[in-house]
């Protein structure tokens, strides 16, 4: 099992449980360097784990929550000052199978990527091709987590917009990069296990800090990029409104669930952006 040598990797952990190091124990050894954003703000025992049995880690933040988009540009900075040409960028909860990975590189490293920034695995297995032909497809926006993100043109249109702090940042940079016509590709024959919140009843509900920065964020995305994306967000509008209508109605803390959703909506109109630190 080899590394490879223009690859480097980030994942990006918040107060996370022991099976993250199982997780990135699936992808760290095909990567040549591992970068760690701890935005737990209390300490746990997974950071000494992950460091112990991966001697190639490196620790870029630790102690408060800097966001996602905060956290991705971190890497991005640190990968291109040492050397590579590629980052991998991994939620805590992220993991390929034990096939998929060594097929997903070799897939990425044998492709014309001239004018691509991304490259990304399916998030959803049901949709999976095998040894589909092209195995590469265009996409007009994909998932952060388990992408291939290609280090100098990420940076060229400044890197993740940090002012969304969390949510919704990946499809802003996957507009942003189609802004500047690069490309992005799907590969369809490999799919990593990805989880999406908290399942009750067939419906995934996330805790009321959340649902503020997805509509914030959301409502921003629609006013700057629904000209250029019209379809995408036709499609995301009707997704959202049957989304916070499941967690005003199945949510377990419905009240504060209402105060944060109208928060973000308040502070949307109002240009308040970043962290809001009674949102997280």
């Amino acid at each position: 099992m080899a590394a490879y040598e223009k690859v480097a990797a980030v994942v990006t952990l918040y107060n996370p449980d022991s099976s993250v190091v199982e997780h990135v124990s699936s992808y760290a050894p095909y990567v040549d360097r591992l970068y760690i954003v701890d935005n737990s703000e209390n300490t746990h025992d997974v950071l000494s784990q992950l460091t112990q049995q991966l001697p190639h880690t490196v620790l870029l933040h630790q102690g408060t929550n800097i966001g996602m988009a905060k956290a991705l540009n971190s890497a991005l900075y640190r990968a291109r000052e040492d050397g590579y040409e590629w980052l991998m960028t991994f939620d805590q909860d992220t993991f390929f199978d034990a096939s998929d990975i060594p097929l997903f590189l070799s897939t990425l490293f044998s492709a014309d990527t001239t004018h691509v920034a991304i490259v990304s695995p399916l998030h959803n297995k049901k949709f999976i091709c095998p040894n589909a032909v092209p195995p590469l497809i265009p996409a007009e926006s994909v998932m952060t987590s388990a992408n291939a993100v290609h280090i100098q043109k990420a940076l060229s249109i400044g890197g993740f917009n940090e002012k969304l702090f969390i949510d919704e940042v990946d499809h802003d940079f996957c507009f942003r990069l189609a802004q500047h016509r690069y490309k992005i590709l799907l590969h369809r024959s490999v799919a990593v296990n990805h989880t999406l919140g908290t399942q009750k009843n067939a419906v995934t509900l996330y805790p009321p800090e959340r649902l503020y920065y997805m509509l914030r964020n959301y409502l921003y995305l629609r006013k700057h990029y629904r000209t250029a994306h019209k379809a995408f967000f036709e499609t995301r509008d009707r997704y959202l409104l049957k989304f916070f209508t499941n967690q005003l109605l199945y949510g377990e803390f419905k009240i504060q669930n209402m105060k944060k959703i109208f928060q973000g909506i308040m502070d949307y109109r109002h240009n308040t952006f970043g962290k809001r630190e009674d949102a997280s």
